[in-house]
């Protein structure tokens, strides 16, 4: 038997999709629109406006306080909200790390908070890690690849070992710039996936 969580804790815990929380299709469905609007303006304007993002944590808000309200008073509608608050910061602590070295967007950064807003902080910091899996094992080195970087890199061992044995002072060539990452898709892509699953394991 699936226990009913307390008003108010919704997804701040470990419960996903189809744990005894009613709001949370609701906030899926939201988050899922967000991502995916998120994605289809970053690919088209190479930016994701604030109305997508800061939206989805204002819709979010309203629904965990709503929701908590009617579920076990005012007091928990604070609550909820409060969590609300604190999941969307959490979630967006190593974007905004990341955003400060110059490897984000901010709009990237507003939209994992608008996911941890929405969905809490569980499911908030797997879609964040399944995006960052998806940037380094797939996106980048696609990117590398297709800026002719690793032929780059490759011809400079060769000189390099060159250089060690006496028969090579050419010097190094440089590294191309690598095209910058349009991370929107792939954290929808990463939302979609973690609803999918959390939906199967339902």
């Amino acid at each position: 038997m699936v226990s009913q969580a307390p008003p108010g804790t919704w997804v701040w815990s470990k419960a996903s999709p189809g744990q005894g929380n009613s709001v949370l299709p609701t906030v899926v469905l939201v988050g899922g629109v967000v991502v995916v609007a998120s994605a289809v303006t970053d690919l088209r304007k190479g930016m994701i406006p604030n109305v997508i993002t800061l939206g989805g944590i204002i819709v979010a808000l309203v629904v965990h306080v709503v929701n908590g309200a009617l579920s076990g008073g005012v007091l928990a509608g604070m609550r909820a909200g409060g969590l609300c608050l604190a999941s969307a910061v959490a979630t967006a602590i190593v974007p905004f790390i990341s955003w400060r070295r110059g490897e984000l967007g901010g709009g990237d950064v507003k939209l994992f908070a608008a996911i941890g807003a929405l969905v809490g902080l569980s499911m908030g910091l797997r879609v964040e890690a399944m995006a960052y899996v998806f940037v380094l094992t797939l996106l980048f080195p696609y990117r590398l690849a297709r800026s002719g970087a690793l032929g780059v890199l490759a011809t400079n061992a060769r000189r390099g070992l060159s250089r060690l044995m006496g028969r090579d002072r050419r010097a190094f060539e440089p590294l191309p710039k690598i095209p910058s990452v349009v991370l929107g898709p792939t954290i929808a892509a990463a939302f979609l996936v973690i609803a999918a699953l959390g939906a199967l394991e339902s």
